[in-house]
């Protein structure tokens, strides 16, 4: 009995492992999510750790859909053992619109990008060449509440930063990664407390690492070539003679068109054909 509770309690205890990725079945088709080093996703067959998933896809509606949840692995561990609160966690979700997933082919990923940062806000997070040109601090520049703005583009993502506040304190910095894999656009969205007025530089490190990370694991597999089955070979032919049979040039090619056995089965079949030969003879030269 001892053992068994000590089995129940290594389970229990068991730490949260990072994961390499994850991959989410999106009807027929599949998405492969690579997970960042130290994020682990949360176990939606614990049932605080489910309540915790549909709370936050809830909040995702309608412009999204929450395709999985990860936290950094030391906070998920005290999260599951000690009840005590996560803040630092990255949420996968498909973009929607009209309740349906956005569809953006390969291809047309960059034509969709472009689009997509043409309509939106920008900041520039780089510091100015000119001192004399004042440019506000990161945090002070994307701390609209309202809505995100572009604070990088390359060809793999866009990338929106914000800055969270709450009573006119700066609470979380938020990353959000938007790219299109699997014909679908996505979003990896980034969330951290805020550090410092540049803080938000390193989580957008991170994110830029993940772009593309996401595409390489979602490149679709080279159709399958089916090759036709090789031509049947050729029978034996009959009215071969000993001499041929037995030519080195000709067992080597008949060993290549028939094989080792059927060249054994002509051999033995010239061979009957020679005694029952010579047995005719014999018969009618004793008459």
């Amino acid at each position: 009995m001892w053992r068994m509770f000590l089995i129940l309690g290594l389970i229990t205890a068991a730490p949260a492992v990072a994961e390499s990725g994850i991959t989410i079945g999106q009807g027929s088709a599949k998405l492969h999510l690579p997970m960042p080093d130290g994020y682990c996703t949360i176990d939606t067959e614990r049932a605080r750790e489910s309540s915790l998933f549909e709370r936050q896809a809830g909040l995702m509606l309608p412009r999204q859909k929450l395709l999985a949840l990860a936290i950094d692995c030391g906070e998920l561990q005290a999260f599951r053992d000690r009840h005590r609160e996560f803040t630092r966690y990255l949420a996968f979700t498909s973009l929607l619109q009209d309740e349906k997933p956005v569809l953006v082919a390969d291809p047309a990923r960059a034509g969709y990008l472009a689009d997509f940062a043409a309509r939106s806000p920008h900041f520039d997070l780089k510091p100015a060449a000119d001192p004399a040109n004042k440019r506000p601090k990161p945090s002070d520049a994307l701390v609209d509440a309202r809505q995100m703005a572009v604070i990088d583009q390359d060809e793999s993502a866009i990338y929106f930063g914000h800055v969270v506040v709450v009573k006119d304190v700066k609470t979380v910095d938020v990353v959000a990664v938007v790219t299109a894999i699997g014909g679908k656009a996505v979003s990896a969205e980034f969330r951290q407390p805020f550090g410092n007025d540049h803080s938000i530089e390193g989580l957008l490190d991170v994110a830029r690492r993940e772009a593309p990370a996401l595409i390489a694991a979602n490149i679709p597999a080279p159709p399958r070539v089916f090759e036709p089955d090789p031509p049947a070979v050729a029978e034996a032919t009959t009215g071969l003679s000993l001499g041929t049979v037995f030519d080195g040039k000709i067992v080597d090619e008949l060993t290549t068109r028939l094989g080792r056995g059927g060249l054994i089965a002509a051999a033995l079949a010239a061979c009957l054909m020679f005694f029952t030969f010579v047995f005719v003879l014999m018969t009618k030269s004793s008459r």
